[in-house]
């Protein structure tokens, strides 16, 4: 098991590891990240179509899909997630 946690981190071999299989990993993540970072509630016309359409066509109304929200107070951090519905 240790080898396997090594080969995955990269702990031993360093760079030797085939950075191809964490391609399919991080990319749905990375899609739903740019698509909310994207997110203009104030002027919806400055959001590019295709954000638009992927945070409207596959993370709203999505029970799939969990957003985690953190709030930072002055003397503590409110953790709490996000659901993006249709009005």
């Amino acid at each position: 098991m240790g080898t396997i946690w090594s080969v995955v981190y990269g702990f031993w071999g360093g760079k030797e590891y085939n950075k191809e299989i964490f391609d399919e990993l991080v990319r749905i993540p990375d899609y739903i990240c740019g698509s909310l970072a994207s997110m203009d509630f104030d002027n919806v016309e400055k959001i590019p179509k295709k954000h638009y359409d992927l945070f409207d066509k596959s993370i709203v109304d999505n029970e799939r899909i969990y957003i985690m929200n953190i709030k930072h107070g002055e003397n503590e951090d409110t953790l709490s997630d996000l659901k993006f519905t249709r009005s």
